[in-house]
C-alpha cells in the first residue's frame, strides 16, 4: 500500500510492505524504514517512545531512547551497524552495560549474528559485583524486529550464593558472597 503525506509535506512518499514495515521517501535520510515489532509476552506498547524501538536506515539500525537505572546512553542516536539484513538472517540487539563503584557508567549498542555466551548475560563474581551484563534487547531477522524488552531496564546485584569459609579468621565473617545482575523493567 503506497501513502502521500499530503500537502504539508509534498517532497515525501512513503509505503506500508506485506511485513506492515513503514518506509518514507524524500527526507533527509532516504530512505528511512520503521520496523513493524511485536512486543514481547506481556509487554506493552504505549503512545509515545517506547524503549529499544529500532528504525532501520540503510544497513544500520538506530533505537529509540531507553534508560537503564535512570541513565541513558549518551550516543543513543547514532546508528548501530548490523552485519547482514537479509531476509532470513537473525541478528541480536545487545546493549553492554559497564559499572564502576557500583553505577552504570557507560552503555553502548551492538548487534550480532552469534548469541552472546552466558557469561557475558549472566556474569557472577566473588565478593564483588560483576563489571559488566550483555543484555539482548531483542532480534532482528531481515528487517523486522522482535523486541524483548520495550520498556526501561532496572539492573540490581543479588546474591546468589554464600560459599562457605572453613576457618575464618577473627573479625572476618564466615563465608564468601557471591553476585549477579538482575534484569527486570522498571517501574515509575
Amino acid at each position: 500500500m503506497n501513502f502521500s503525506v499530503g500537502q504539508a509535506f509534498p517532497n515525501y512518499s512513503g509505503s506500508i510492505g506485506g511485513n506492515g514495515n513503514i518506509t518514507v521517501r524524500g527526507g533527509p535520510v532516504d530512505p528511512v524504514e520503521f520496523l513493524n515489532f511485536e512486543p514481547a509476552a506481556g509487554g506493552t506498547a504505549a503512545a509515545g517512545c517506547i524503549p529499544w524501538t529500532p528504525t532501520v536506515v540503510g544497513n544500520k539500525i538506530r533505537l529509540s531512547a531507553g534508560t537503564i537505572n535512570g541513565v541513558i546512553n549518551p550516543a543513543w542516536n547514532n546508528l548501530v551497524n548490523v552485519g547482514s539484513m537479509a531476509a532470513n538472517n537473525l541478528n541480536y540487539i545487545i546493549a553492554t552495560v559497564g559499572f564502576t563503584s557500583r553505577q552504570v557508567s557507560s552503555i553502548t549498542y551492538s548487534t550480532s549474528a552469534t548469541i552472546p555466551s552466558g557469561d557475558d548475560l549472566n556474569p557472577i563474581a566473588e565478593e564483588s559485583f560483576p563489571s559488566q551484563v550483555k543484555i539482548i534487547l531483542g532480534t532482528l531477522v531481515g528487517t523486522s524486529a522482535c523486541m524483548v524488552w520495550t520498556s526501561n531496564l532496572t539492573v540490581d546485584a543479588v546474591e546468589v550464593f554464600k560459599e562457605t569459609i572453613a576457618n575464618p579468621a577473627a573479625n572476618v565473617k564466615p563465608y564468601k558472597s557471591w553476585y549477579r545482575f538482575q534484569v527486570s523493567a522498571a517501574t515509575a
